[in-house]
């Protein structure tokens, strides 16, 4: 977890300092949101590596570190949970907020 909470804490340093433009995210921020997601416990293994093979492709590096659109990572992460029944649970509530704090 150590390593984890590193990684994360570098994405965000080259975030800030500019690296990472708007509409991006570094694979380790992308696995923070899935991580975050309030019905994150709801996913098997086979739903996480299919997120992965989902999305592996559609990361670039642009010389400082792997990042990729955040457009591409919603997708996934909707591919994926719509096909849990729990994800419509909320469906009434302000789903802009929560998008919003995936990447907070």
């Amino acid at each position: 977890m150590q390593a984890l909470n590193t990684l994360l804490n570098l994405s965000n340093v080259i975030k800030s300092e500019g690296y990472v433009e708007g509409g991006q995210v570094t694979p380790i921020m992308a696995l923070q949101s899935l991580r975050g997601h309030h019905n994150y416990h709801s996913l098997t293994r086979e739903d996480v590596v299919g997120m992965i093979d989902t999305i592996k492709n559609k990361v670039r590096c642009y010389g400082f570190g792997a990042v990729m659109e955040d457009f591409e990572l919603r997708d996934a992460l909707g591919a994926i949970f719509a096909t849990k029944p729990e994800a419509y649970e909320n469906f009434g509530n302000d789903i802009t907020n929560e998008i919003g704090e995936m990447y907070s």
